[in-house]
Formats: structure tokens, sequence, C-alpha cells
């Protein structure tokens, strides 16, 4: 119905369907200058799941493709939820849509994971000094 509509309505040439995250996975490791036959390991995270695609030589291996039922708003909710514990007076004011907002401000994804661990730890403040925490 779909393809239909699209050829015969908006006189589309061509149609391809498909996983957006393995289009993603082709397009970079071309851009990349991969030997296409590649093989890696593919996490999509939505809004509602998550899932785990490997691709072994190229290949799509969907036998041992997972959906794990943890996404953004998981996250979202989870942040609201300790806050609001933490700060009992201000339930009004964290709200869910504040916690999207602060999630998508100050989490990030590593693009390598071993370069991001390696990120220098915080000075410690003149306040936590020994001296100042009697």
């Amino acid at each position: 119905m779909m393809s239909e509509l699209l050829f015969e309505c908006y006189r589309v040439p061509r149609v391809s369907y498909g996983v957006d995250s393995l289009y993603s996975y082709y397009h970079n490791t071309t851009m990349r200058g991969l030997d296409p036959p590649s093989t890696g390991l593919i996490i999509s995270s939505g809004y509602h799941c998550s899932h785990v695609l490997p691709v072994l030589n190229g290949r799509l291996d969907a036998r041992n493709c997972k959906r794990i039922n943890v996404g953004g708003s998981h996250s979202a909710a989870y942040l609201q939820r300790l806050l609001q514990l933490k700060y009992p007076g201000h339930l009004a004011a964290i709200t869910l849509s504040r916690m999207e907002e602060t999630l998508h401000q100050h989490c990030y994804i590593a693009q390598d994971y071993q370069q991001g661990e390696q990120l220098p730890s915080p000075s410690p403040s003149p306040s936590a000094s020994p001296k100042n925490m009697l």
C-alpha cells in the first residue's frame, strides 16, 4: 500500500525498506574506508527500547539480535524519581519534560569508550578539603 502510494501519487522512482541502524552502519563503514564485509556490533537505543544487532562479515546475524526493554524514557523516569526522592520539597518542579531536557543537555554516548574512560577527573573543590569537613 505504501509503495503503491509512493510510486503512483508521488512518482518516486525507487524505494528501499530496511532497518535504519543497518543502513547507518553500512554507510559509516564505507565512509571510514573499511572493507565491505566488516564485522561489528550495532547498539540502537530508542525511546522505549534498545536493540543489539550483531553484523558478521557484512551480514546481519538475525538469530542473535536482542531487544532490551530499556530506552530513553526509562532513563528520564529514573532520573525524575531519583531527584524527587532527594528533593521532596520540589516535586512540582521536577517534571518528566525537564528530566528529558536535562538528559539531552548533560548526557552523551562516548564514540570511543576507552578514550572516554581516560577523561581527567574533576579537581576537588577547596570546600571538600579535610580541614573544611569538620
